[in-house]
């Protein structure tokens, strides 16, 4: 072999090296893409309700007398992130995601709302939970409603907007909802099939008038290899078999106190601001729907009340559904007021 040869092996050598090292030295320059962390002072477990089934349970801690956040249909106990944080202050704060939802079991099955009530008193049977208080939001009142008779484990029920009856038939008020004229502000589009969680968030803030949590939206939404938002984690399939569980709530059978919260929408005269109003067909949409907003909320609540007479329901004019997001500071001190009188 060649002295030549052997020079320019070497030098090829040290030039591939130096190559290497070049490009190391810019990789590591290069911003990192920084791995997203959850900044809700919570701590996570699960826990096993039924054979092979583990729901995702949220602790924030805190003193004072337990309370159990339930969350709506499509939610996991993520989309509590920010209320149970302040809740904290005054009480020993949990969230529950049911099963079929965000990182807690998807079962094939269980999903009629006396099974999914007796999840939740398994969770705080496990956890030894003794006497809470019970905040449901939306379907979580349904749940709420069959452990309201249970005094013996519950010392409370908070409906966080959750008095509606899943029997009532909505085909005149949505034909009615149909008619409204043009918002005069529409809520801008979701960002394009996949966008980032960075992106979606930044939208939220646009086209929500209650955004939630960043670890809500991950925790329902799949995560792509890149980095983005993927399909949601909920099958099709478990809305109908929930839906199909459901019956009248049975607010007679409640034996512990009770406060409820129902959004209501501001008069017709402070809604037209946001709308088009082109001729008076557009107004009496806006009065026809208000007129159908008002009898559906009458009779929820009018049931709610004739069941349980020492019941307080809080108005709240002009609240989002996710009322506890949206009223949060009003929300917040009424619930502290009504466990102040707990025994």
């Amino acid at each position: 072999m060649s002295r030549l040869f052997i020079k320019r092996t070497a030098l090829l050598a040290l030039i591939v090296l130096s190559s290497v090292v070049t490009f190391a030295q810019r990789t590591a320059e290069l911003p990192q893409k920084k791995e997203w962390k959850d900044q809700s002072k919570h701590t996570v477990r699960f826990v096993t309700v039924a054979p092979n089934i583990q729901l995702e349970v949220l602790d924030w801690g805190g003193l004072g007398r337990p309370v159990v956040l339930l969350t709506g249909y499509g939610n996991s106990a993520h989309v509590f992130d920010e209320f149970a944080e302040k809740l904290s202050e005054t009480n020993h704060v949990y969230g529950i995601t049911r099963r079929g939802f965000g990182y807690s079991t998807h079962a094939s099955s269980g999903y009629d709302v006396q099974r999914l009530a007796q999840d939740v008193l398994n969770v705080l049977d496990a956890l030894k939970i003794a006497s809470p208080v019970l905040a449901g939001h939306s379907y979580g009142g349904k749940e709420m409603t069959i452990l309201g008779k249970r005094a013996d484990r519950i010392a409370g029920l908070v409906y966080l907007d959750a008095l509606s009856d899943p029997t009532y038939d909505f085909s005149e008020h949505n034909a009615i909802r149909a008619r409204r004229p043009p918002e005069r502000y529409p809520t801008p589009p979701p960002p394009r099939y996949h966008p980032g969680f960075e992106e979606y968030m930044k939208w939220q803030h646009f086209g929500r008038s209650t955004p939630f949590p960043e670890g809500e939206i991950r925790a329902m939404t799949e995560t792509t290899p890149d980095g983005k938002m993927g399909e949601r984690r909920i099958a099709p399939k478990i809305g109908e078999a929930i839906g199909a569980g459901m019956g009248k709530p049975d607010y007679a059978s409640i034996r512990v106190p009770a406060l409820a919260f129902a959004a209501y929408p501001v008069p017709v005269e402070d809604q037209l601001q946001n709308y088009e109003i082109r001729n008076d067909q557009d107004r009496k949409a806006l009065e026809d729907l208000y007129a159908a907003d008002q009898k559906y909320l009458s009779q929820f609540i009018g049931d709610f009340q004739t069941a349980v007479p020492t019941a307080r329901v809080i108005k709240m004019y002009g609240a989002n559904h996710c009322i506890f997001i949206s009223n949060q500071t009003d929300v917040l001190f009424e619930m502290r007021a009504f466990m102040s009188r707990l025994r």
